[in-house]
Parts: structure tokens; C-alpha cells; sequence
């Protein structure tokens, strides 16, 4: 017997083999991935392990500066109510006031002009409420005086003015105070319904407030310092922000919105929806250096799993994109504090949710839409199909072919040839593809959707008909 032959033939027959099953895997992996999933990980996100505090709810974050963190939790999972402070930048929390009430600190608010920190908390029967303060970043809290038995469903800070809002029946409205909790004067109430539980304070003499964030909601608005609270709008709010007296944006009942009339009029800004989206939802934003971030979105990875995104938006809410941190639980929370670094938080404090970081103003690639692969199979040319349903109200799908790896950028023209929204910037392998177009917030008429493939471009024609 050759035994070197047989081991040479063995090896041979082991290589070809090998040669055979990478040809194969190959050729078989592309045929079942139909989703086009952006599953990279994020080179702009990291993530953040959250210490296991028992289940606790995070019911707000904020961040003073690159590296000086605190979160305030309610009492789910334990005994107590929790302020938990960083100095790393999120990586590490410690306890810093415990609260064995069982009062739940609802709300959180920071003093841009000198540092300070307020927490209000819920009403405890036999405890009362609880109104802290720290001037020391965190390390040490205070306790102010409250107006009445109230919860302080939230909190508003303007120069030397604390606003608080409570929605009860007796001692609820707007109460104010000028020096820290010493003296408190009610601003505002409704009777024994229609109590706000938001409010927003511009400045000390602009502001608004809202009694339920819902679309029965009523929002009133003051220019004189709390005198007068006239209704200018319905549906109220959970967030909101102005840059000026005029413009600014809020997280309505119905999504994200603009006004640019000191809050007469509102624009709805929709999300993205379809695709790989599982949930088109905001809860908090943050604006920083024109940029809009927002939490709360997740996304579908085309397998099994359930990421948390990150809005993103650099036009004010007339396009909005998306980052993937690359961590499988939604955000609850998000706070930037320059335009480099910016933290979001999961809902829970348990040791499987985590929170994301970023020191580099987020990842390198935002997507600016949902896009579906419907199809593996090359296609012989570039094509772009007719819009369906056509016309639209006020949904329609676009559908396009890919017959190699380009560049592809899809955008939406109104028929003057105003650009109104890109619907794809991005890098995509060959292949069918469809994606949505939303016209909730646009007027009914004909809208051009343009396709540009490298040298190829071509465009097709839609009817918004509402």
C-alpha cells in the first residue's frame, strides 16, 4: 500500500471538498436574504451596559457636559425611588439619593445659566412631595419648599424661576416661584378638570402648557409672565422646544411637529414608517447645533431581533433619517450636550438593556428611509416602476431594480421642482427594492419621484389625491 499516495489523494479530496462547500455557501447565502438589513455595527455608537437595579423605570436623563450623567428613577422592582449619578460618560452609575418613600421622581430639569439641578417627585400619603436641588453636580440634594400637596407632573426652568404643573382637582394648576420654593404663587387653574400636566417655558414671559398630551388635549399659551393662558391650539404635548419666539417644535399626540407662528399653527413632520421599521415613535428630542435627535424607534434586523434607533433629522423634521447603535432594546431618553457627545438610555435598569454613546456626534451613516429588498435576483438593467397605488392617499410604494452596487439616490419633487424629501442616499448590492413615501403633511398633487444611479437617471410621476 502507498501510504503517502492515499494520504496525498485523502488531502486532495479534502481540499476540493472544502473548494466545493464555500462555492456553495456562497451561492446559497444571498438566496435567503431578502431584507436589505443594514445590520452593520455602529463605528459612531457603543454600548452601555445599565446596572441591574431590579427592574426600575428610567424616568429621565440628563447629561451636564461630556462625562457628568444623572438619571432619576420610579420605584418598580424595589422599595425606593433612585438618583443615580456618572462621571464616565454613562459607563458607570452610582446611587446618590436614595428615597424609601416610594415617591417617584417624575421629572428633571437643569438650569442652563448656572448648573443647578431640580427633581420633583410623585405625592405619598403620610410623606408628602418631595421639590431637590443640587448646585454640586449631583454629589449633594436639597430640599425646597412645595406650594401645596401637588405631584410635580413637570417642571420648567427660566432664569431665576422654578413653573411647576400638577392635573389634580384642588390644588393643581401653574404654580411659580421667584426664590427657590420660599413663596409660591399659583399662575394658572382650571377648576376641578382640565388641570395641565405639561408645561414649556420659553423665557420668563412666553410659555405654554397643556392639560393632557393626547388629542383632546388643549394647548394655552402666555406672553405676560402666567397672567393670562389663552387656547391657541388642541392637542397637546410631551415635549417641546423653541430656538426663538416664533419657531420651534414639539412631540405632539400625532408625531413630531413645527410651527414657525409662535405655536398658532403646527406642521406635522412624520417619521418614517414601513420597511424594516417595527415602531415609528418618539418620545423625547434634543436639538443641538440644528441637529434634531429623538429616541424611542425600533427596527426590524430582517431575522429576529428588534434594534433601537435613533432619529435623526438636519432640516427640521422635513427629512428624517435613522441610526443603528446595533443594541436590541429601544431608547426611552436621549440628551447631547455639544454636537460630539450625546447618550441614549433604555426604559429599564437591568442588567439586559443597555444604553448608547457616542463621542463622534453619532455614526458615520444615517438612513434616510425604509428600504425593502423584495428580490435577490440581478436584474439585467437599472429600472425605475411606476409608483403603486397610483393615485395615493396618502401611502405609495416606489419600486426600483439594481443591476450592480451603486450609489442610489431617490429623491421627491413637487411640480415646481422644489426638492421636498430624499427617500434613499446610499450604497445598495443588486437587487429589487421598494420603498415608501408618506404624504401625511404634503397637499394633494402630482409629485416626481427621481431616481439617479450613477450616470442613469430617470423619474416617474405620482398623484397625491386627498
Amino acid at each position: 500500500m502507498n501510504i503517502n499516495s492515499n494520504k496525498y489523494n485523502l488531502q486532495t479530496n479534502f481540499r476540493f471538498m472544502k473548494r466545493a462547500y464555500i462555492i456553495l455557501l456562497v451561492l446559497l447565502l444571498p438566496a435567503f436574504n431578502f431584507i436589505d438589513t443594514p445590520s452593520r455595527v455602529s463605528n459612531g455608537w457603543v454600548q452601555q451596559v445599565m446596572p441591574d437595579m431590579g427592574g426600575r423605570r428610567i424616568m429621565g436623563m440628563e447629561f451636564l457636559d461630556s462625562l457628568t450623567g444623572i438619571i432619576i428613577t420610579d420605584t418598580t422592582g424595589g422599595n425606593s425611588s433612585l438618583i443615580l449619578k456618572s462621571t464616565d460618560g454613562g459607563f458607570n452609575w452610582f446611587t446618590v439619593y436614595n428615597d424609601s418613600t416610594r415617591r417617584v421622581y417624575l421629572d428633571m430639569e437643569v438650569n442652563k445659566e448656572n448648573g443647578f439641578i431640580y427633581v420633583g417627585s410623585s405625592f405619598i400619603l403620610d410623606f408628602g412631595v418631595k421639590l431637590l436641588k443640587s448646585t454640586d453636580k449631583g454629589n449633594s440634594w436639597i430640599r425646597l419648599n412645595n406650594p401645596v400637596s401637588i405631584d410635580y407632573s413637570d417642571i420648567s426652568i427660566t432664569e431665576n424661576e422654578i413653573w411647576t404643573v400638577c392635573n389634580v382637582p384642588f390644588d393643581g394648576g401653574v404654580w411659580q416661584t421667584t426664590n427657590d420654593g420660599l413663596n409660591w404663587e399659583r399662575k394658572f387653574y382650571a377648576g376641578l378638570s382640565g388641570n395641565p400636566s405639561r408645561i414649556y417655558m420659553y423665557n420668563k414671559n412666553i410659555g405654554f402648557i397643556t392639560n393632557v398630551e393626547g388629542a383632546n388635549g388643549r394647548l394655552r399659551k402666555t406672553t405676560d409672565a402666567g397672567i393670562s393662558w389663552n387656547i391657541i391650539d388642541t392637542g397637546g404635548f410631551r415635549t417641546m422646544y423653541f430656538v426663538d419666539s416664533l419657531k420651534g417644535f414639539k412631540r405632539g399626540y400625532n408625531g413630531f411637529s413645527k410651527t414657525t407662528n409662535g405655536g398658532v399653527d403646527w406642521i406635522l413632520k412624520p417619521l418614517l414608517t414601513g420597511g424594516n421599521i417595527a415602531e415609528s415613535e418618539l418620545n423625547n428630542f434634543v436639538i443641538q447645533d440644528a441637529i434634531i435627535w429623538g429616541d424611542r424607534g425600533s427596527y426590524w434586523d430582517g431575522v429576529s431581533n428588534i434594534q433601537g434607533l435613533i432619529w435623526k433629522t438636519t432640516n427640521e423634521g422635513d427629512n428624517w433619517g435613522y441610526q443603528l447603535p446595533g443594541i436590541n432594546n429601544t431608547y426611552w431618553d436621549i440628551s447631547f450636550t455639544n454636537s460630539n457627545f450625546g447618550n441614549a438610555s433604555p426604559r429599564l435598569m437591568q442588567s439586559n438593556f443597555s444604553g448608547a454613546r457616542t463621542t463622534t456626534g453619532g455614526d458615520t451613516i444615517t438612513y434616510y428611509t425604509s428600504v425593502t429588498k423584495i428580490n435577490e435576483t440581478i436584474p439585467v438593467d437599472f429600472v425605475l416602476y411606476q409608483n403603486f397605488p397610483n393615485p395615493f392617499n396618502p401611502v405609495t410604494n416606489i419600486r426600483y431594480d439594481v443591476k450592480k452596487q451603486s450609489q442610489i439616490i431617490l429623491k421627491v419633487y413637487d411640480i415646481t421642482g422644489k426638492e421636498i424629501k430624499t427617500l434613499v442616499n446610499q450604497v445598495q448590492t443588486p437587487g429589487t427594492y421598494q420603498v415608501t413615501f408618506e404624504g401625511q403633511g404634503y397637499a394633494s398633487g402630482v409629485y416626481i419621484f427621481s431616481l439617479q444611479i450613477d450616470n442613469y437617471k430617470t423619474s416617474i410621476r405620482g398623484l397625491l389625491l386627498k
